[in-house]
C-alpha cells in the first residue's frame, strides 16, 4: 500500500514508514519517517484538532487492515501481480468530521 502525504507531493510504500503525531503551534501534524527520507520526519498531513489527526490516523488503520484482508482472501496473502496498487492519501481538515 502507498501513502500520499496531504497535499499530494509525497509518495512513500507504507511498509518502510513509521507514522506518527506531534504538534507545531495550534496545528496537529502526522509525520512519517523514512529510510526515503535519511531517517529524517517529514511533515505528511496537518490538522487543526488532535482529533481529527488521530481519526485520520485511524482510517489509515482501518483501510490497511481492509487491503491485507483482501489480499488474503485473493491470494493467500502472496504477492500477485493482477491486485490493483492500493494507495492512500491522508484526507484534508476539513473533510474529516469527529
Amino acid at each position: 500500500m502507498r501513502l500520499v502525504s496531504q497535499d499530494g507531493t509525497i509518495d512513500v510504500p507504507y511498509d518502510i514508514c513509521a507514522i506518527c503525531l506531534g504538534e507545531h503551534g495550534s496545528k496537529h501534524i502526522i509525520y512519517i519517517c523514512s529510510k526515503l527520507f535519511d531517517d529524517k520526519f517529514c511533515a505528511f498531513a496537518d490538522y487543526s484538532t488532535k482529533e481529527k489527526a488521530l481519526k485520520a490516523m485511524e482510517m489509515l488503520r482501518e483501510e490497511y487492515d481492509y487491503v491485507r484482508t483482501f489480499e488474503t482472501i485473493c491470494n493467500g496473502g502472496s504477492n500477485y501481480p493482477n491486485l490493483p496498487s492500493y494507495i492512500f492519501q491522508f484526507p484534508k481538515d476539513e473533510e474529516i468530521e469527529v
